[in-house]
């Protein structure tokens, strides 16, 4: 080591650093890269006849799921699963699609899936001559994770804080149809912010 030059130390901890460092970290939600985005697939809107000022809407949307691996001690082979929430007007809170697909993830680039379409509706009454949106539906938050080989969890990531009281693993690998289709199963009365 005598022989070396001070340049390439640096380079021989760089290169340490490059492999040891994420193997510390590697299962964590810094693992991986997971990112979301919505996307709308289709819009429908209806008159009803008996009220003619009245029109209601259904929009269809899915996420577009981005995961690519941050280290190359990550497994490469892993499952990713998500869950979807909509608030419906009444302040429900319902579990409006769920998956789970396998994927292999790499350094190159992210590995981009789709999940199942889910449907917001919206009534809109016309009111001399203005429109005013009344009632709607929202997406509420998602939550996303993978699953290695063995059923571990090596990553996840969560839209926002107020979704991790509603994520149950466990119940989504259940599942139901009642849930899938969003059916109005109450999980929790939310307060909008």
């Amino acid at each position: 080591m005598k022989n070396l030059s001070i340049t390439a130390h640096y380079y021989l901890l760089a290169l340490l650093a490059l492999f040891f460092v994420p193997a510390t970290f590697a299962g964590t939600t810094g693992a991986y890269d997971i990112s979301a985005t919505k996307k709308k697939q289709e819009s429908q809107t209806e008159k009803t006849a008996f009220r003619p000022n009245l029109e209601r809407g259904t929009d269809s949307y899915y996420y577009e799921i981005s995961v690519r691996s941050t280290s190359p001690l990550n497994p490469a082979k892993v499952s990713l699963e998500y869950l979807i929430f909509v608030e419906n007007p009444n302040g429900q809170i319902v579990l409006a699609t769920k998956g789970r697909t396998p994927v292999t993830t790499s350094l190159a680039g992210p590995v981009k899936v789709k999940t199942d379409t889910f449907d917001l509706k919206s009534v809109e009454i016309d009111r001399d001559h203005r429109r005013d949106v009344d009632v709607e539906s929202d997406v509420y938050g998602y939550a996303i994770r993978l699953v290695d080989g063995e059923g571990k969890a090596v990553a996840e990531k969560l839209s926002s804080s107020k979704i991790k009281p509603l994520v149950n693993w466990g119940a989504s690998e259940q599942g139901t149809n009642e849930l899938k289709r969003g059916s109005g199963k109450r999980f929790k009365k939310a307060k909008r912010f």
